[in-house]
This record gives structure tokens, C-alpha cells and sequence, in this order.
């Protein structure tokens, strides 16, 4: 029972390292408001020797701030994960938080952090990606490609580059994941599936969806996604010879490399504020770890045995009036940002 997270800041002859058994569903939304507060919070948590990395597998969150470059690697959000567009926006308004800091979303969560602080090797030798890769094969089932109806929700759209270098794009509702780690083989499904040579999501969709890129000519899968698997860039890919890049909620380059002939749906930003500025507003008071506290102090047995890292977890919140303010000039900037 618990929402593990790992919390890193970078210093001058390394980097400290921390942890926190309860903050991991709340965490992007409780760094939010700005490196004085996020550091606060951070160092207010149990800390740990600098090898003494919790599992990656059982991590739910976490965030790395280096103060002497001004970067902050942060994922989370697993509980109620974010789609692409509100992942975007909530990375664009902290950067607003942190002006001059570079915010970037850790796909690849504890190995980013480890390329990051470079020990990736020693950190793959205490948690081995193939150990990671046989968890996650567990989970893959083939695609099925059914035929969609009109009124279908597209989970992800694929495209095919194929040798005669056209391009056709498949609307599908299969999990993106399924469709990376299926055998090359079961594209052929495809053929009883509807193609389109153009292909205008925005008709189906006010978000954007997960988009799967397939160049046969050059054997390069280009993902976009929120929320496939964090490690697939460093997992040896099931297609021999293929290279794989994943572009996370960035479509700066998507019509280009699809050809031109699809058309993206119009972000709602002002809905999708409103959903992240709910978030940011909530109290973010970890019921499940003041309930488990006093369970304890209530009880009359003479021992309790819990594990031991359970009641490793301090409170810190801005007060409601303070992140109100805030918000109004993060609010005012993003408007003004989106034409809003």
C-alpha cells in the first residue's frame, strides 16, 4: 500500500536523493508552483544514501531539479494519467512557475534520471531493462484491427509509410503498446482493415490521440504517446533492425513526417486549463496516510509490524490563497499565450 516516488536534487559533487511513500499521485500538481516551494517540499521527505534507488517497477512518480543548470526531469500522474494535450499544457504553465528552467517530461522515468546523473550502467545492473522488457511482454495481446464505425473513438492512429513511399493511415482502437510489441506479422491484418490516404482526426476528436508511425523504407517507428511503456527506448525492440523514437506530446514534426495528409485536432485549451487548474487547486491532504496514522495511535495492541518505509511522509501545501494567486498570473499568461 503506499505511492512510492523518488526525489532527486542535483549539488555540486553529485546529487541527494529522497523518498516518499504517500505523494506519488499528487506530485507534478505539489512542484507545480516553483523551485523555492518544490526543494521545500523535497527536502522536508526521508533521505537516502545515493544508491539506495527504490524499484523502478513499483515507482509511481517522481523529480529531478538541478539548480545549476535549471532543469527539472518530473513524471507522474499514474493514478489518473494525463492525455497528451493536458500533459503538454501542465508542462508549458509550470514552466511559467519556474521562469528560465527547462521542464521536460522523464518518459523513461528512473533510467532518465539515471542517464541524466550518469550512472545509468550501475543502475541497470541494480534494476536490468530485460527484467523490466519480460514484465511488460506479459501484458502485450495481439491486435485485432477491427473495422471501426463512424462514431468509434480512435484510441490510436497508425500510419504506414510503405515502400512505393505513399503513406495510408489506419484509424484503430488498439492500445499503442499491443501494436509496438506485436510480431511484425500481424500488420497484415491490416488489409481487411478501412485505409485512408488523408485523414482528418479533428472531425472525431477535440484531443489529441495516440499516434503510431511505421517507415518500411527505413525501418523507423516514430510514437507519440502520454502513456506507453517508460522504458521502450531502451528495451531492445521485437522488429530486428528497427529504430524506435518517441516524441511523447510533441507534434512539431508529426505532419511532416506522415506526408502532410492528416489534420490534428484543435487542442481545447480553455477545457483542458479548467481540468488541470481543478488539480492544482485541490487540497492534496493524503487521507490514506493520515487515516493509516491514526489506526496506529488508536490501536491498543502492545506491537504493530508495518513496513518500514510506511510513515515516510511529511505534509507540505501552500496555502489555498497563495496558489489562487498564482494560478490568476499563470491563468493571465497562457491566455494571453493561446489566444484565449
Amino acid at each position: 500500500m503506499g505511492h512510492r516516488t523518488n526525489l532527486i536534487i542535483v549539488t555540486e559533487t553529485g546529487y541527494e536523493l529522497y523518498y516518499d511513500h504517500w505523494i506519488a499521485n499528487t506530485l507534478p500538481f505539489q512542484v507545480f508552483w516553483g523551485p523555492e516551494h518544490a526543494l521545500k517540499l523535497i527536502r522536508m521527505q526521508a533521505q537516502r544514501q545515493p544508491d539506495q534507488w527504490t524499484d523502478p517497477y513499483i515507482i509511481e512518480s517522481g523529480i529531478l531539479i538541478d539548480p545549476f543548470k535549471q532543469i527539472v526531469l518530473l513524471f507522474g500522474c499514474e493514478n489518473e494519467p494525463l492525455d497528451l494535450s493536458k500533459q503538454a499544457i501542465l508542462v508549458e504553465c509550470m514552466g511559467y512557475r519556474w521562469p528560465s528552467w527547462k521542464i521536460q517530461w522523464a518518459y523513461r522515468k528512473m533510467y532518465d534520471f539515471a542517464l541524466y546523473l550518469g550512472i545509468f550502467d550501475d543502475f541497470c545492473q541494480s534494476f536490468p531493462l530485460t527484467n523490466e522488457r519480460t514484465e511488460r511482454m506479459y501484458q502485450v495481446e495481439t491486435p485485432q484491427f477491427q473495422v471501426l464505425t463512424a462514431d468509434a473513438k480512435v484510441w490510436t492512429l497508425l500510419s504506414i509509410r510503405f515502400n512505393d513511399d505513399q503513406v495510408y493511415f489506419f484509424p484503430l482502437q488498439e492500445d499503442i503498446f499491443n501494436l509496438l510489441y506485436a510480431p511484425l506479422q500481424a500488420f497484415d491484418g491490416l488489409q481487411q482493415h478501412l485505409i485512408y490516404q488523408t485523414f482528418d482526426l479533428s472531425l472525431m476528436h477535440k484531443e489529441l490521440v495516440d499516434c503510431l508511425h511505421l517507415d518500411l523504407q527505413q525501418q523507423v517507428v516514430y510514437v507519440w504517446s502520454a502513456e506507453i511503456n517508460a522504458n521502450m527506448q531502451l528495451l531492445p525492440h521485437p522488429w530486428t533492425g528497427w529504430r524506435l523514437h518517441h516524441y511523447g506530446y510533441d507534434f512539431s514534426q508529426y505532419q511532416q513526417i506522415v506526408g502532410q495528409h492528416v489534420t490534428l485536432p484543435i487542442v481545447d485549451y480553455a477545457a483542458a486549463w479548467e481540468t488541470i487548474k481543478t488539480k492544482l487547486l485541490d487540497a492534496h491532504q493524503n487521507q490514506a496516510f493520515n487515516f493509516f496514522t491514526e489506526i496506529i495511535a488508536q490501536s491498543e495492541a502492545q506491537s504493530i509490524q508495518i513496513y518500514p518505509d510506511t510513515l515516510k511522509h511529511h505534509e507540505y501545501h501552500l496555502p489555498l490563497e497563495q496558489r489562487e494567486a498564482l494560478l490568476a498570473a499563470t491563468e493571465a499568461t497562457f491566455r494571453q499565450a493561446h489566444g484565449l
